[in-house]
């Protein structure tokens, strides 16, 4: 059970499981909550501030729990795909990357990216020189690939965005 009086703006966008009556299990994104309930953007599975684009539903706080796991195999994901970067490629995400990219925004995973890119040497001349000979159009594509969610699996299988879900604009 999450408890609403302990809930901060640090969980919106965590993974919360859902254990329905009939025990099934859902999984999604913390949106947003209220004195009665939480609001859960089920199913999603890009990055959590994108998560607010999306419709949620208000279920009850008895019903959901932190889903620890789900976090953790996000977590490891991420720290192998940040394992096997270059110094290139840090570089890029350090200088291009979005504020809302998600690395950015999980202190665990900033914390061993920066860790990771200091130890390649961190922003040099010779690298910030490198990737300006770089074209755009590459770098886009660069960043694009860089900044996306690696796959990972949950029992349910690969995690995609809900079927059927439309992005509010």
């Amino acid at each position: 059970m999450i408890k609403l009086e302990e809930l901060k703006c640090s969980d919106i966008g965590r993974w919360v499981r859902y254990r329905a009556h009939h025990d099934a299990i859902e999984w999604g994104r913390l949106k947003s909550w209220n004195d009665k309930f939480i609001f859960v953007v089920y199913g999603w599975a890009g990055e959590q501030s994108f998560c607010q684009n999306y419709t949620a539903a208000s279920t009850e706080p008895k019903d959901l729990e932190f889903n620890m796991e789900l976090e953790n195999e996000v977590l490891q994901a991420w720290g192998k795909k940040i394992k096997n970067m270059t110094h290139q490629d840090m570089a890029i995400l350090y200088r291009f990357a979005p504020s809302e990219f998600e690395v950015f925004r999980n202190y665990i995973l900033w914390k061993f990216f920066t860790s990771e890119f200091l130890i390649r040497g961190a922003t040099t001349k010779e690298i910030v020189t490198k990737i300006d000979e770089i074209p755009k159009e590459v770098l886009k594509e660069m960043l694009s690939d860089l900044t996306a969610r690696p796959s990972i699996s949950a029992r349910s299988g690969t995690l995609q965005p809900p079927p059927g879900t439309e992005r509010r604009e």
